[in-house]
């Protein structure tokens, strides 16, 4: 398995690190400013005026090549820029973009890295601080995934916040299935329904994150964000069976029971939102269901 989650295929596309972390991390933009200088909204702003930033330096660079001897040809600068040129390029004041950069950036020395798949502090900062006001980057793709996952160890280090964290968390993962539904089935009333209580009677005999329904069919959802620890990443097979027990099973587990609470006498149930909107099942009898989990963790 460690070879598996070592060569792994990218697992998102930059556009999408960056605009899913701006909805991540919407609710804790708060203490974002507060603590960090920046909001992750203003981090995907200066992600995209840096990949700017390059490919208007790349090709000027390429083209002066042609009145240069081969051994004068240089392409690091294309991959530098200063705080102001960012700063410009994105309209956002300077101190902001400093406070960026200082989260993002490192003049460390790498230690302790004995093996590929040890801790690398480059995934978490890989801008190259140069001097005070100069700086590169070669992998975009390592900054937008930065801001997708830093965050979250950002905010345990803050034990009165980590726990509004985590439940913006959870909630972002249910906000986004519910939307990416609603874009398919529609918005009418009740056609996409989210944390849905199944009663009989006065009993809870079920509950559903995401509940979708169109013609004769349910969309049970199981909204789950869970990533894979630092040591399941090193193969340790106890990590990895812990790991996946959490973010598959458990959520399943609870899609079964939900499930079966919905087959077993379908009539009298009723489905209760947080938008205090009922109805009946005795109006339906859906016969086809659809189980999925949805993780928002790569």
């Amino acid at each position: 398995m460690r070879e598996a989650i070592l060569y792994a295929g990218e697992s998102a596309f930059l556009f999408q690190y960056t605009n899913f972390s701006k909805q991540k991390y919407k609710k804790d933009s708060a203490w974002l400013k507060l603590h960090k200088g920046f909001t992750a909204s203003e981090a995907a702003e200066l992600i995209d005026s840096i990949k700017k930033i390059i490919n208007k330096k790349m090709p000027q660079i390429v083209k002066s090549f042609k009145s240069k001897p081969p051994d004068e040809w240089k392409i690091l600068p294309a991959y530098c820029f200063t705080s102001d040129e960012l700063s410009n390029e994105s309209a956002i004041e300077k101190k902001v973009v400093d406070c960026f950069l200082s989260s993002f950036s490192t003049t460390e020395k790498i230690k302790n890295f004995n093996a590929l798949d040890d801790f690398n502090p480059t995934n978490v900062a890989p801008i190259i601080k140069l001097d005070d006001e100069t700086f590169c980057l070669f992998q975009l793709y390592s900054l937008c995934e930065s801001l997708y996952e830093s965050p979250f160890f950002w905010f345990q280090s803050d034990s009165q916040y980590f726990e509004t964290a985590m439940k913006n968390r959870g909630d972002f993962t249910e906000d986004f299935t519910t939307a990416r539904l609603t874009e398919v089935f529609g918005s009418r009333t009740n056609r996409v329904n989210t944390n849905v209580i199944l009663k009989k009677g006065k009993d809870i005999v079920g509950e559903v994150d995401v509940l979708a329904t169109y013609g004769d069919r349910l969309i049970v959802v199981q909204a789950k964000s869970k990533k894979l620890t630092i040591a399941a990443r090193k193969g340790n097979d106890n990590a990895l069976n812990s790991d996946f027990k959490n973010s598959v099973q458990k959520p399943m587990t609870k899609l079964s029971i939900a499930l079966k609470s919905l087959r077993i006498k379908v009539s009298r149930h009723t489905l209760k939102t947080e938008s205090e909107s009922y109805w009946q099942e005795s109006q339906k009898r859906y016969i086809q269901f659809a189980l999925l989990l949805n993780t928002t963790q790569p």
